[in-house]
């Protein structure tokens, strides 16, 4: 008759755990750890122009566009011959 040692499989369970704790305990990082990458203020995006449209003429140029990926643009400056 097989004896079965119920323990052996408790020592695995143990060690098992034990590493998963030590593994979770090491990963984490401090909670202001984003602050190094945002020093200088967040960095802010803005969508691309849709529907440009240039008009020319006798000494000037009129631009017409559409900003519709980011709401928060309300004035545009164009700059050319830097």
């Amino acid at each position: 008759m097989k004896t079965y040692n119920k323990h052996k499989g408790m020592w695995f369970c143990w060690a098992l755990m034990s590493l998963l704790m030590l593994a979770g305990i090491t990963s984490c990082s401090k909670m202001d750890d984003y602050k190094r990458f945002t020093e200088n203020g967040e960095i802010s995006y803005t969508g691309k122009v849709d529907s440009v449209e240039v008009y020319s003429g006798r000494n000037r140029v009129l631009i017409k566009g559409l900003f519709l990926a980011d709401p928060k643009v309300v004035s545009c400056k164009i700059l050319w011959n830097n």
